[in-house]
């Protein structure tokens, strides 16, 4: 045990500072050298767009950040959201940023914090960070339940969709043998 104990002290010297984010209590906590330098509520993302658990670096940072990404508009343009101090996890576009609150998963998959606590951790982070994203998120919050049935009814009606066109086409196909067998018979 005191190997273990000593081992982990160690990494914490040579690494430096770990953000640690738990989806299941919704929280952020920056440990550098052993002590808990920051701690912050967060919203990570919704159903359909869950953030991704792991082991991640800081990959960049940016003060002012737009997403070139969200929001998706119903004439097919996107990007625009403001995402201010911003830290980029993924190159697929997931980040530490600020952002709207809210006690839920909300967002399209990046952990929103405070803008008082994103500036902070903004200038504490350097690139090469280690981030611990870990634990499932609780789902149970009215909007996500209805998300969830949403996403379900969806993918109902897209199955269903499907099979109509496979349907369609075997029609198709039977109505051109019909009629190919017809054109035979009617010339004779």
């Amino acid at each position: 045990m005191r190997i273990l104990l000593f081992a982990s002290l160690l990494i914490n010297l040579l690494i430096g500072s770990i953000i640690n984010i738990d989806l299941k209590k919704q929280t952020l906590t920056v440990v550098d050298n052993n002590t808990i330098i920051l701690t912050s509520k967060i919203t990570s993302g919704r159903i359909g767009h869950e953030t991704p658990r792991g082991i991640f670096k800081v990959l960049s940072k940016e003060r002012i950040h737009i997403s070139n990404l969200y929001p998706l508009y119903e004439d097919g343009t996107k990007g625009g959201a403001k995402m201010p101090y911003m830290l980029r996890l993924t190159n697929s576009g997931v980040a530490i940023h600020a952002g709207e609150m809210v006690k839920y998963p909300d967002s399209h998959g990046c952990i929103r914090v405070p803008y008082g606590k994103a500036m902070k951790l903004f200038k504490i982070i350097d690139i090469g960070t280690k981030v611990i994203i870990k634990n499932r998120p609780d789902f149970n919050d009215s909007i996500n339940i209805a998300r969830k049935k949403e996403l379900e009814f969806e993918k109902t009606l897209h199955y269903s969709s499907k099979k109509k066109k496979n349907r369609k086409k075997e029609v198709a196909k039977n109505v051109k043998w019909v009629e190919k067998e017809l054109s035979y018979y009617n010339d004779l």
